[in-house]
């Protein structure tokens, strides 16, 4: 037999100790690499037909959005649409498991929320929402999640929580909340931790808008389109919630009677003691000239959006200055459209002013004048909530119960005309207030 062929494993093995030693760096590089960034995108549109939330079209889309832009943007994504709170917790488990010590971890939630006793849920695809004794069953606490966050340890910990919206009238949550004098809108302020930033659609307590007139809800646009902007984190938000409300300014401006627009702010809670930029280096380095070419179309964009929002302020208002002469100029000659768009200035701009209660009161006489009854018991019925005693807030209980007696939702009806009974001080309306009451009272839904 000739030895020559014959491999001598002594002098092979220091080569293939060394393969198998690079083998294991690149794996492991390879491994950091794909889990340096992890994210779970939710996106819930569809609720069973027995339950009082209704559908949201764009929430799997903009899930959809999310995910592909986080793809691109090299994160590891974990996405699940029409998710059941079982299925969601699921999902979380599954994401928690992929986290590791000093990576960034992400989380994006499009669908329905709601804040109840200042903790805040995300809705599962299977709630009906019908008993207050099972909502662990039907969501889950947000605050559950930044635990799991803040448990993991992540270096850049972000969620965002497109699910700003109103709580369904009919439910145990908004009886529960009348009883309180508590607002029904929108999702509670959340405290945060080191390295954590939670962002909202919209501030705390103020509902989100579901479209501008696009196929996506404009957070989810605006986030996407500025995370691939070559930014930094914190300007990317500030981008996108400049976006955002001035989208929402000039929608609500041009389509003064479009039921269900409103003045957007998106907030963010927390803070980020590093820098973060949802671009890579890769893409830094091998897409500089598309990085290039998309600050060009962001300063367009801008210019143009500026000119919008121009135009659109020359349209609606007399000054921003002294909006409140103009109003109520326009509404004593019966302009109602237009005295609106003057209150709504005013308000915005004059929030802590003594009496604001009554520009509030005027604005929701203006809806009410122009057919606008959905807005207009929706601004009644904030300011119930929100100044909870005087003859403003019995003048407007009082003008919310009447639309919920012609709508025949009685039992919102009763609501309001028990607090304007409760807090008006003239007999003469004490006596009106009394009949609707009755009125309410005999009546079916």
């Amino acid at each position: 037999m000739n030895r020559r062929n014959i491999p001598n494993s002594s002098r092979l093995s220091p080569l293939f100790v060394l393969c198998l030693l690079l083998f294991t760096t690149l794996l492991s590089s390879t491994y950091t690499i794909a889990t340096d960034r992890v994210a779970l995108v939710i996106g819930n549109s569809i609720y069973p037909d027995q339950s009082l939330f209704g559908k949201i079209p764009m929430a799997e889309r903009d899930a959809d959005l999310m995910a592909t832009t986080l793809r691109d943007l090299d994160f590891d994504v974990i996405i699940v649409k029409n998710a059941s709170k079982s299925m969601m917790y699921s999902k979380l488990l599954d994401f928690e498991t992929k986290i590791t010590e000093g990576c960034t971890a992400l989380i994006y939630f499009a669908g329905h929320g709601i804040e109840f006793e200042k903790k805040n849920y995300l809705i599962g695809s299977n709630a009906l929402f019908k008993d207050r004794d099972i909502l662990g069953e039907e969501a889950i606490e947000a605050d559950v999640i930044v635990k799991k966050l803040t448990r993991k340890a992540p270096r850049t910990s972000i969620i965002f929580l497109d699910c700003c919206r109103e709580a369904p009238p009919q439910s145990w949550l908004t009886s529960h909340k009348k009883t309180r004098n508590a607002s029904t809108l929108g999702l509670a302020e959340m405290k945060t931790g080191p390295g954590l930033v939670i962002g909202f659609a919209a501030s705390a307590g103020n509902l989100a808008n579901d479209t501008l007139g696009e196929e996506n809800g404009p957070y989810a646009l605006a986030l996407t389109k500025f995370m691939k902007s070559g930014e930094e984190f914190n300007r990317v938000l500030k981008l996108a919630g400049r976006e955002v409300n001035a989208r929402s300014i000039t929608m609500k401006s041009a389509n003064s009677n479009e039921l269900g627009i409103v003045i957007q702010e998106p907030r963010m809670y927390g803070q980020l003691y590093h820098d973060f930029f949802f671009t890579s280096k890769k893409n830094e380095t091998s897409q500089s000239t598309g990085m290039a070419d998309l600050r060009a179309q962001l300063a367009e964009e801008q210019s143009k959006r500026e000119k919008a929002e121009k135009q659109a302020a020359e349209a609606i208002s007399l000054t921003r200055i002294s909006a409140e002469i103009p109003a109520d100029i326009l509404f004593n000659q019966g302009d109602f459209t237009r005295a609106a768009n003057g209150y709504q200035i005013y308000i915005r701009e004059n929030q802590t002013e003594p009496n604001i209660e009554r520009k509030w009161f005027y604005l929701g006489l203006c809806y009410e004048n122009v057919g606008q009854l959905n807005d207009a018991a929706t601004t009644f019925e904030h300011i119930v909530n929100f100044f909870k005693t005087g003859e403003c807030v019995a003048n407007s209980a009082y003008r919310a119960g009447l639309i919920a007696i012609g709508k025949r939702e009685y039992t919102r009806a009763r609501d309001n005309l028990k607090i304007a009974h409760r807090e008006c001080s003239t007999a003469q309306l004490k006596t009106e207030v009394a009949r609707q009451l009755a009125i309410a009272n005999t009546g079916a839904e």
